[in-house]
């Protein structure tokens, strides 16, 4: 075979060779058909396909990372601000750093994550629990603490079981100091007492910060009682049901608990010796069901020597703990159940 023939076999023709992929836009070819997006246009590579900024309609391309319904850096930068002109800038000292550590655990009864509203004249946490059935409602005054000065009034959302974490072997001495740093997003922790201990923890994105209001009830029952004791009581009909209803007259209260093989009360009197129950007001109906597990919850014991708790027939119970801080409150709500006939 001529050289000639050779060459005319093995040489290949237009016709044999492959058609790459190319962009209509800027007439590149591709090896591979991946690079390109298809669209109503034909094939588009990444560096021609363009998105628009949901924001501010500012095009970017597909090989910058833009994609269907995008934000944009800038925009994503701007938002980010925007959210951080939220959150406070301020710093205050709780002599009593066991007592701060107790108010943050009463807290976590109902959400791991708190929002606390910072203002000049003190602190407000409201956290209502995930169903609703519970809030606690605390205001610290600025009386309360030693240091208190607010450079931004805004807000502070943590997770408050990483910040317990952190108040760990605190001592009656012990103090704590806290930086809170808004516009980067960071609390300082300082436990003082023989030493110093830092914490920097980060604050978690204020979103859209709901300030959740306190509930407006007028109450027909007032009940005050020894908080420790009442809180024993509590724990022995555990053993009966789940549930108890509360009833309260000029000067007694009772506690009545029903299960499926146990039923009973507990009748408390003012007056008589070594009484868990100090005051008492009501007219008798007012009879209404709460949850034993949220009344456990919300009752602190370690906060306060005695309890408030006031309500009317079939609505929400407030449970007050008194002398806790100077000019502050420590309050509580649990939502009654009800009984279906």
């Amino acid at each position: 075979m001529s050289e000639v023939e050779q060459t005319s076999q093995t040489a290949p023709t237009p016709e044999s060779e492959a058609v790459k992929p190319k962009c209509v836009k800027c007439g590149k070819e591709f090896d591979f058909s991946w690079y390109l997006t298809k669209t109503d246009e034909g094939l588009i590579c990444d560096r021609c396909l363009k998105y628009r900024c949901v924001k501010c309609r500012k095009e970017v391309s597909k090989a910058s990372g833009a994609h269907e319904g995008f934000t944009c850096k800038d925009c994503q930068e701007k938002e980010r601000l925007e959210k951080l002109r939220l959150n406070a800038v301020a710093n205050f000292t709780f002599e009593n750093a066991q007592l701060f550590e107790k108010i943050l655990k009463a807290v976590s009864a109902c959400q791991d994550e708190a929002l606390f509203n910072i203002e000049n004249e003190g602190i407000t946490i409201r956290v209502m629990d995930p169903s609703r059935v519970a809030m606690v409602d605390y205001y610290l005054s600025k009386r309360a603490f030693v240091e208190y000065r607010v450079h931004t009034e805004g807000f502070m959302l943590i997770d408050l079981e990483e910040v317990l974490k952190q108040m760990k072997h605190l001592r009656k001495d012990t103090s704590i100091k806290a930086l809170v740093d808004g516009k980067d997003a960071k609390l300082i922790l300082t436990l003082v007492d023989t030493r110093e201990r830092e914490r920097k923890l980060p604050m978690l994105e204020v979103d859209s910060p709901e300030v959740l209001p306190s509930p407006k009830v007028s109450y027909t029952a007032k009940v005050k009682v020894n908080a420790s004791e009442f809180y024993t009581d509590l724990e022995d009909v555990g053993n009966v049901s789940d549930h108890v209803s509360f009833e309260a007259y000029p000067q007694s209260f009772i506690m009545n608990v029903g299960g499926d093989y146990t039923s009973g009360k507990n009748k408390y009197e003012v007056g008589e010796t070594d009484s868990v129950l100090l005051e008492c007001e009501g007219n008798g109906d007012n009879r209404t069901i709460f949850s034993l597990n949220y009344l456990k919850a919300m009752i602190r014991k370690d906060l306060s020597e005695t309890v408030v708790f006031e309500w009317s027939k079939e609505m929400p119970l407030r449970i007050t703990h008194e002398n806790v801080l100077e000019d502050s409150k420590i309050m509580a709500y649990v939502a009654p159940r009800i009984e279906v006939e």
